[in-house]
């Protein structure tokens, strides 16, 4: 039997606390938005080892060739075939690939790359998320709910390089690695004092 347009599987396991929060309307925007920064952390964690070193000096190749560093084409073949089967490491090869083509020659060339494949990587994880609730809850049609909670809890771009940040260890900067727990919402928005009671 298909599942018709609903194909995505959900993203990593880090994902499941931001889908859990966008389906329960319990938490407010504001606790889905808490989630949202400790996933991309976690997925950046899960990049191959050393590969954002190795993107670092992919970039800083083409900003410093008299530091010998393999020439870029090489170096972007290389990067891409480490990112092979790690979805975000092959969003950031793609990225790192884009900034070199655009000839990026600035100190926070590896910083601007990484903010921009977390934001690729949060558009695509927000619209699997959708799918995803659709798909296991199809008697309640969930999906623009979800895709409404989604929309309305994107990271800024302020908030995404603070991320980046704290993965390249930038400013002090740094990523928790759990959202408080609000263990008090279990089953939906509280009731409102003064509601009429049937």
């Amino acid at each position: 039997m298909s599942d018709g347009p609903f194909k995505s599987p959900l993203p990593q396991d880090c994902w499941r606390p931001v889908l859990e929060r966008a389906e329960n309307e319990g938490f407010t925007i504001e606790q889905l938005q808490e989630a949202i920064p400790l996933a991309l952390a976690a997925e950046c964690r899960d990049l191959p080892d050393g590969f954002l070193d190795r993107a670092k000096r992919t970039l800083e190749s083409a900003r410093q060739p008299s530091l010998g560093l393999p020439d870029e084409t090489n170096a972007v073949d290389a990067l891409a075939d480490a990112a092979e089967g790690n979805p975000l490491a092959q969003i950031l090869a793609r990225w790192v690939e884009d900034a070199l083509a655009s000839s990026i020659t600035s100190d926070d060339a590896t910083l601007d790359v990484l903010t921009a494949a977390l934001r690729q990587c949060w558009s695509e994880r927000a619209r699997s998320m959708e799918e995803h609730a659709q798909r296991e809850a199809t008697d309640r049609h969930i999906a623009p709910r979800v895709r409404e909670r989604l929309n309305h809890s994107a990271p800024s771009d302020e908030q995404l390089r603070k991320v980046a940040k704290g993965i390249l260890r930038v400013e002090g900067e740094s990523v928790p690695r759990s959202a408080p727990k609000h263990t008090e919402i279990e089953d939906g928005p509280a009731i409102e004092s003064g509601a009429d009671e049937t």
